[in-house]
């Protein structure tokens, strides 16, 4: 089945801001694109709008798709056991810290897979293909634009195609937004977001991102295959 992208409304808390300013386009690449796994036709959203929980969220799509990756289940996760570790990570709803849930999955496995290694990679184009190459999963941080400033709740429209001058532009940057980077070509980055792929260009990730982990997973029981 062929990827899909929806437009989406996901609610984003806004706790605080810093001034971040937009950077022109990356430069282009010589890499071949690495496209997204074909037999991944939909992500889940493991809660993330209800819950501050896009990081183990992230880590459930990347799971997802080294699973499609390796002709494991293509589906998405049970989500019982992310929403056991967030609680237990953020029993406040406030977000759980990347490095904290990192290590807690290389601890102990998450619905059949275990994190066996990560390393934090930046948000350097060269970087992220270099390691979706080498067959890593890579979960990208980004820095969400705060329309409200007040501490409210606002909603980030449809991301599909989005660059640096169609986004809704700098300014306060209030919370941040992980999600799992599952390809690229040429001009675009393709990320999960809202349960969907979606392109975002390669100036806008310049611009918005924030920090980038490339991910290294194992199988740790079997499940059946699909």
């Amino acid at each position: 089945m062929s990827i899909g992208t929806r437009a989406w409304l996901a609610l984003i808390t806004v706790i605080g801001g810093i001034v971040l300013a937009p950077f022109a386009g990356a430069a282009a690449s010589s890499r071949s694109p690495v496209a997204p796994v074909p037999r991944v036709s939909s992500y889940s959203l493991y809660g993330n709008g209800r819950w501050n929980d896009c990081t183990v969220a992230a880590m459930g799509d990347a799971e997802q798709t080294w699973n499609a990756q390796n002709g494991y289940y293509a589906g998405p996760l049970d989500p019982a056991p992310l929403l056991s570790l967030y609680r237990r990570l953020s029993p406040h709803n406030d977000g759980a810290p990347v490095q904290a849930a990192l290590t807690a999955w290389q601890q102990a496995p998450i619905d059949g897979d275990r994190l066996t290694a990560s390393a934090e990679v930046g948000i350097g184009r060269s970087a992220v293909e270099s390691a979706l190459h080498s067959g890593k999963e890579v979960l990208g941080v980004v820095a969400l634009d705060a329309l409200n400033a007040l501490g409210e709740s606002y909603a980030v429209g449809d991301m599909s195609g989005w660059t640096v001058a169609n986004s809704p532009g700098p300014g306060l940057v209030a919370n941040t937004h992980a999600m799992a980077i599952v390809g690229f070509g040429r001009s675009w980055l393709y990320v999960v977001i809202g349960g969907y792929v979606q392109p975002v260009s390669w100036g806008w990730w310049k611009a918005y991102g924030v920090d980038a982990w490339s991910l290294s997973l194992a199988r740790s029981s079997t499940r059946a295959t699909s």
